[in-house]
């Protein structure tokens, strides 16, 4: 059985020395001109997901020289962590470098940044506790539970 959940939002990750730290909100793609940026490899879903995004504020990938791409999501942010140049990725995977404030995140003005996950599970011999956590995470309940682990947390509000 496969069900679908809008519960993973991106944002713009960059180091602690970039100049546009300060700002709370990038409001347009000339904020990203002459940051060189770090991809995950073509290929990949995240790379899809951000591709289209980022097509809808009119920002092509090959406009930065020096950018790099990565095979791997923990790579990408690592190399943002280095200093090597700005990524977009799953608010997820940065949930340490901004708790130990080795990163910063931005929103991005107009652009719509979920993605929908899929849950995929047997419909024969599922055991209660992870039938449990999939009616969880698929209801209300828990898509209220997700969006507030980040909305509430005074370190990440500090960010976005």
């Amino acid at each position: 059985m496969v069900n679908k959940a809008d519960v993973e939002k991106a944002y713009a990750v960059l180091d602690l020395d970039r100049q546009i730290v300060g700002i709370k909100i990038v409001k347009s793609k000339t904020e990203f001109y002459g940051e060189k940026m770090v991809w995950r490899e073509i290929g990949s879903g995240t790379r899809k997901t951000v591709e289209v995004w980022l097509a809808q504020v009119g920002v092509k990938l090959g406009e930065k020289k020096g950018s790099i791409e990565l095979s791997s999501t923990g790579a990408v942010v690592a190399a943002v962590e280095a200093g090597l140049g700005l990524s977009i990725v799953s608010i997820w995977v940065v949930v340490h470098p901004l708790a130990w404030k080795t990163l910063a995140v931005r929103r991005l003005k107009d652009l719509s940044m979920k993605r929908q996950l899929y849950v995929i599970r047997s419909t024969q011999n599922t055991r209660r506790p992870a039938q449990a956590f999939s009616d969880f995470i698929l209801g209300d309940e828990g898509k209220c539970a997700l969006d507030r682990v980040f909305e509430d947390t005074p370190w990440f509000r500090e960010q976005a």
